[in-house]
This record gives structure tokens, C-alpha cells and sequence, in this order.
């Protein structure tokens, strides 16, 4: 089963029980070009006439036993598939007119987004008001509710972004941490200032203004306002760079100067380095990326941002247990059919016509795992492929039975736009090769498989088989290969 982009559809797997009913046992939403691959196993169970012999020398107490024990296993071979449109569903569960969401892509993701991911009622993003309203309008209103609802998500994740920020304020109450420097960097540094810091900056004052001949670099790097920022009376002591105060070994009182290293041309000109002190901005756009000193020193960090909190998982309700469904005949009248009567029909009738017995019920059965082929985004150029085990198809039946409560009201609103697949498996089984069938049993085995299809196709189509059989091949199928179901043409 493969998904369009932009397309959705709701894909049941079960078996049909007694009075009508779908019981699904596994459940998968397919949407936006996803592609579901479900292996089936197969289950032969013993010929009409095989078990007729086995049950044959029990007593009449036993017989009846196996006979309704049999029953059983041929009613519950009866395999189903039911796919449910979303789309369509969606317009009857928000009181939309048909088609209104044909056309609105991003409006339809977004309300399947908040009835899977978020599980939000129905009854928050339903159209309620007057019925006459043209379909623009109730669209409208729809988008407006949908967009209140996101609305009110974002507000609760940022409520708990700030309750996540707050409980790691009261956990470190003092505020001070140290982040580790990179080795060439200079070691530790204390974000919350102190004269550690403050030496460390002063020192990179002085020496950077020795090295491009700038006077007023440190004066310009103790302004008050950083004093202010940083804190710590470190800060104020720094050297400054003027008259003979400090020359080539720094200011008074200073930790060691850096380094002197070799400006770039461009800071040896007259023009950059001997002109009137720019401001401070511009002269580090002109420095910085020139004028870079080999000797460590210490420099503030940015504070790590707060992770965003993840997001809360919304709780699950139980389990949708099962669907009822309607056929509707000709007459447009709906009619109840029971399909788990036509494995104990096609038994009795393969108990008296299939002579040879090689035609035996099947059990169509899952196999234990899945394979989903996905698209990550709308521009991924490889889809990824992805194998479901038992947890994996707990979860998405999980998730596809609780689409399925809030597209049904709780089972209050009738699935209309689905389709129900009802598959009954037979197996024709040879006992020989091919070589021993034909050569040495000299049987043609097309005319037994002729035989057994239309045995089949009777019991399904509920028809006589001589309105099953072609004109051109009436005779021929007459003749040899079931004469027991055609009588011969006048």
C-alpha cells in the first residue's frame, strides 16, 4: 500500500466476526508517500474430506466437538482489509461540505497533526455556526479555530521552557560556574568577574596598544560602563597606555605584558596606527583580524543557551475494539451480509463435488514483521526504510485506533468513505511433481485448477456456474473438466 504526497488514508487489518463485524487486529496511518509492506502467512488446514475420515471412528459426542471446532477455525479464516479516507471523514467530522478540503493542503496537515500528534477533541476545531453559511466562511472559521489551538500550544512549550529555566535557577541559586578554555585560549575563566578576569583583560589592554602604538586603547577598554558589566575592582587598576608610564613592559602594578608581535603593512601606516585615536569599534575592525598575538589570554564566553523542553506526550486513550459495516445492494437498501458463512459453504460443497480432495481451506495470518518505506521532508532525495516489529505495530496501532475514536466521535458518527476487502483463501494442493502428474498419473492438472476456481467462484459469486463460464470455453470445460457443474448445451 503506497500514500500520494499530500493524501491520507487509514489502513485496518483483521478478521470478520459473526453479525456483520469488522475486528481489526493491526492498524497503520499511511500518508505523504508512505509506503506499507505486510507479509502474509499462509495456514492450510485439512481437506473436507481428510477431516470427514479423521473424525470418522470418534464417537457421535466427538464428532459434534470437531464439527464446531472446525467451524470455528473456517469462520475466523475469513481475512479483511478496511481502508478509511481521511479527508472525507475529516469534512464530516468538522461539518464541512464535501470537497471543502481538497483544496486546503496546509489546513488539512495541520488538523491531522493535532488529532495524532496532540489528540485534541473534535469539538474544539468544528464548524458551528449557521448551516447556510457559504463554505468559505466555515472554512474560515475552521482555520481561526486551528490557528487558537497551535496558538495555545506554543504558549504552553514556552511555559515549560520557563519552568525548566526557573528549576535550574533554584537548583544553582549562586549563579557561578566555570567553563573550561580551550588550552591556547588561557585556562579557566570566572564568568561572573573577578580579578582574575580583570588582570587577564588589562593585560591584553596594555600590550595590545604597545603592539599597534595605540594610546588610547586601554583607556577606551576600561570604560566605566564594562566596569559596570563585569564588576570586580580588579577592573579599575588596569594600566593605562600614556606619557612614560608604561612603556614596552606595560603599566604599573599589571600582570606580565603580552608578547609584541609584528603588525600587519596596514597598521605600520602613518595612516592607520599614528593618526588620532578612532573609536573603539573601529579600531578593532581594523586590529583584530591583523594584529593577532601568539601569548594566551583570556576572553568572555557567550552562557550556553537553555535546551528547548521537549515535547510532552499526550495521553492515550483505549483502544478502538471494533467497526461495524453496512453492504449496500441495488436497491440502495443496506443488507446485512455475513461473510464468515462462506467458508463452512464452500467446505460442505467441496466435501461433495471435489473428488480427489485437493482443494483445502487457508488461514491468512500476518507475518510478525512490517516494512514502512517513509519521506523524512518534502525536498529528502533518498526515503528511508524502516522495519516494524511487535512494539513498533503496537505503537502505530495505537496511534491509528486513536484517529480512528476522534474521526468517529467515539463511534458516534458512521465511517462512510472506506472500502472494505474481504479475502478468502483456498489452497489446490498436488501431491505430485509436475513431471508425475502429467507423464506418469497422465492427468492434465489445468482442468483439476479449472475445476477448483469455479467450484470457488460459485460459493463466492453466489451464482450457478454455468453463468460463470464463457461461451467459447463452455464446451470444453463441460467435457472434461467439470461436468459435474455444466450440463451440456442443447
Amino acid at each position: 500500500m503506497r500514500a500520494r504526497q499530500f493524501s491520507s488514508f487509514l489502513v485496518l487489518v483483521g478478521r470478520l466476526g459473526a453479525g456483520g463485524t469488522f475486528e481489526p487486529k493491526h492498524g497503520m496511518i499511511v500518508r505523504n508517500k508512505d509506503e506499507l509492506l505486510i507479509p502474509l502467512l499462509l495456514e492450510q488446514l485439512p481437506s473436507a474430506k481428510e477431516f470427514a475420515d479423521a473424525i470418522s471412528s470418534l464417537s457421535p459426542e466427538q464428532q459434534r466437538f470437531a464439527r464446531a471446532y472446525r467451524s470455528m477455525q473456517l469462520e475466523g479464516s475469513v481475512f479483511g482489509v478496511l481502508i478509511v479516507q481521511l479527508k472525507p471523514q475529516l469534512e464530516a467530522l468538522l461539518r464541512l461540505p464535501a470537497d471543502a478540503l481538497t483544496k486546503e493542503i496546509g489546513l488539512t496537515q495541520r488538523l491531522l497533526e493535532l488529532f495524532i500528534d496532540y489528540q485534541i477533541p473534535s469539538d474544539l476545531l468544528a464548524y458551528d455556526g449557521q448551516e447556510e453559511a457559504p463554505t468559505a466562511d466555515k472554512l474560515a472559521a475552521v482555520r481561526a479555530h486551528v490557528q487558537a489551538i497551535f496558538d495555545t500550544l506554543d504558549e504552553a512549550k514556552k511555559a515549560e521552557v520557563d519552568e525548566q529555566k526557573q528549576r535550574h535557577a533554584f537548583a544553582h541559586p549562586g549563579g557561578r560556574g566555570r567553563v573550561a578554555i580551550d588550552a591556547d585560549m588561557g585556562g579557566d575563566m570566572d564568568l561572573m568577574g573577578g580579578g582574575g578576569f580583570a588582570e587577564a583583560a588589562a593585560s591584553f589592554g596594555a600590550s595590545f596598544g604597545d603592539a599597534c602604538g595605540d594610546e588610547g586603547w586601554a583607556a577606551d577598554f576600561g570604560d566605566e560602563s564594562v566596569k559596570k558589566t563585569f564588576g570586580g575592582s580588579g577592573w579599575g587598576a588596569m594600566p593605562q597606555r600614556g606619557g612614560g608610564g608604561g612603556g614596552k613592559g606595560g603599566g604599573k602594578g599589571g600582570g606580565p605584558p603580552m608578547a609584541r608581535t609584528r603588525c600587519a603593512p596596514q597598521c605600520e601606516s602613518a595612516s592607520a596606527c599614528s593618526a588620532p585615536s578612532p573609536p573603539m569599534a573601529a579600531r578593532m575592525a581594523c586590529a583584530a583580524p591583523v594584529c593577532a598575538a601568539p601569548a594566551s589570554f583570556g576572553l568572555p564566553l557567550a552562557a550556553p543557551s537553555a535546551p528547548d523542553a521537549s515535547k510532552a506526550s499526550a495521553s492515550e486513550p483505549p483502544p478502538f475494539d471494533d467497526d461495524a459495516f453496512d453492504d449496500v445492494g441495488e436497491g440502495g437498501g443496506a443488507i446485512e451480509l455475513d461473510y464468515t458463512r462462506l467458508p463452512a459453504q464452500l467446505d460442505a460443497k467441496l466435501e461433495a463435488l471435489d473428488v480427489e480432495a485437493s482443494l483445502r481451506p487457508t488461514k491468512i495470518n500476518v507475518g510478525p514483521r512490517w516494512t514502512k518505506t517513509s519521506q523524512a521532508a518534502l525536498l529528502a532525495k533518498a526515503p528511508s526504510k524502516a522495519s516494524l516489529g511487535p512494539d513498533e505495530q503496537a505503537a502505530e496501532k495505537r496511534k491509528a485506533f486513536d484517529l480512528l475514536d476522534a474521526l468517529s466521535r467515539s463511534g458516534s458518527l458512521p465511517i462512510e468513505c472506506c472500502s472494505l476487502h474481504v479475502v478468502l483463501a483456498v489452497t489446490h494442493r498436488f501431491d505430485d511433481s509436475l513431471i508425475e502428474t502429467v507423464v506418469a498419473k497422465n492427468v492434465n492438472p489445468i482442468e483439476k485448477l479449472e475445476r477448483s476456481a469455479l467450484l470457488v467462484a460459485e460459493t463466492v459469486q453466489a451464482l450457478p456456474a454455468p453463468s460463470l463460464v464463457r461461451p467459447e470455453v463452455y464446451e470444453r470445460v463441460a467435457t472434461y473438466a467439470a461436468p459435474m457443474l455444466l450440463p451440456p448445451r442443447e
